[in-house]
């Protein structure tokens, strides 16, 4: 353009969906306030219950595909829900009830039982959002001086694969759960046997590249080295 001529230019505004609920706390159905319910994966900001627990997301794309919309609040389990919003139904209902959470606590142990700090923790989990899919529940800490961590937010009726990482030690692989909602519980010691690395490369004789090598060993954590 010049600045002196005129041009045409038109523009498709596309209709947008409409969410609104209510979160509930699922054994005394009182609602909950503050909670967060959205979906990052398909662009929807969270929003915020009110004092009665009612939410309202506005401007969602629609279209026939399923997506998971979740509902997350301080000292409960966060729950997903599966759900489309076609063209033709634009307004939809989605009530939530969410389970209390279990608090776990632990403590990670190397040789002779000696506490380790700065330990991460990492449970890992796959919950059911029916029908067809799934999502994914990870939780973290790192421990004290005393080698203890706490995590307030675990699922209930799911068991939990944990990652227990330290320097200097073997990375932990363990089985947690299931646990029951809302209750506070102190979890088997996670021991971890000592270990290390060396890494480097091995050349090729008749082409003359070479291949990069990394050697791992863990002692017997009974003491068998």
């Amino acid at each position: 353009l010049d600045g002196r001529s005129s041009t045409r230019c038109e523009l498709e505004l596309l209709a947008t969906g409409i969410l609104r609920g209510t979160v509930l706390d699922r054994r005394s159905g009182l609602p909950i306030a503050g909670a967060r319910v959205g979906s990052a994966e398909h662009g929807v900001s969270e929003v915020t219950t009110d004092a009665r627990g009612r939410y309202v997301l506005t401007g969602i794309g629609l279209g026939t595909g399923l997506w998971s919309l979740a509902a997350r609040a301080s000292g409960y389990a966060s729950r997903f829900e599966l759900l489309r919003l076609p063209p033709e139904a634009p307004e939809r209902t989605q009530d939530f009830a969410l389970e209390a959470a279990v608090r776990a606590g632990g403590r990670v142990t190397g040789h002779s039982a000696r506490p380790l700090a700065g330990a991460r923790v990492v449970f890992l989990a796959t919950l059911p959002v029916e029908p067809y899919t799934a999502a994914l529940d990870r939780a973290e800490a790192t421990t004290d001086a005393n080698g203890r961590f706490t995590l307030s937010a675990l699922q209930a009726g799911v068991r939990y694969r944990v990652l227990v990482i330290a320097a200097g030690h073997a990375t932990g692989v363990f089985a947690r759960g299931p646990f029951e909602g809302g209750v506070e519980l102190e979890l088997e010691e996670f021991r971890l046997a000592s270990g290390g690395s060396l890494a480097g490369s091995v050349p090729e004789r008749e082409s003359g590249g070479s291949f990069q090598v990394r050697l791992q060993w863990i002692d017997d954590p009974e003491g068998g080295g």
